[in-house]
């Protein structure tokens, strides 16, 4: 497959861009204790939508690059920190007050933002390892409900993102 060329969705135009999307918001909102957030958002970007290269047409089901659905996204709001809604609205321009779930559909900045933001709800550390990371998301991201499983994750990260010429490979794995 051409990692560099693949026909993508959700607004995103590269991998690259992903990559740089996420190393943006983690340059704003934190890269964790052990400097893996964006292992993690690009590894849940490629868990949820094969880094963005499947169309999810099951309505309402997820949006986005990191597929939220109207749940979670509505927790997001509710629980996200003050500080963290005022960095977002003066670094990017959003109020995640006034916005939808069906907001992060094609737009994969804010689908990262969101990701990111829903991690960080959580106390626990983001783990230093794929394996461990792979087992974090089933936990709390995908959910134990979820069709998403540990070794699907992990597949998708390492093919998608850590395989020679992935856009991650070499880095952070």
């Amino acid at each position: 497959m051409n990692q560099e060329n693949p026909t993508l969705y959700y607004g995103l135009a590269s991998h690259q861009e992903a990559l740089n999307q996420a190393t943006q918001v983690c340059s704003v909102f934190g890269h964790g204790v052990n400097g893996c957030a964006i292992n993690l958002l690009m590894e849940t970007a490629s868990a949820e939508t094969q880094l963005g290269q499947y169309p999810d047409t099951t309505p309402s089901n997820g949006f986005g690059l990191n597929q939220f659905d109207h749940v979670g996204f509505t927790d997001l709001q509710k629980r996200t920190r003050q500080q963290d809604k005022l960095l977002l609205s003066n670094i990017w321009g959003y109020n995640l007050d006034a916005l939808f779930a069906l907001d992060l559909a094609d737009d994969p900045v804010l689908s990262m933002i969101c990701c990111r933001l829903k991690y960080k709800l959580r106390p626990e550390i983001i783990p230093a390892t794929l394996p461990a990371r792979a087992k974090y998301w089933k936990r709390f991201y995908n959910t134990e409900l979820g069709k998403g499983t540990e070794e699907h994750y992990t597949e998708s990260a390492n093919r998608l993102l850590y395989a020679p010429g992935a856009v991650m490979s070499g880095k952070w794995s």
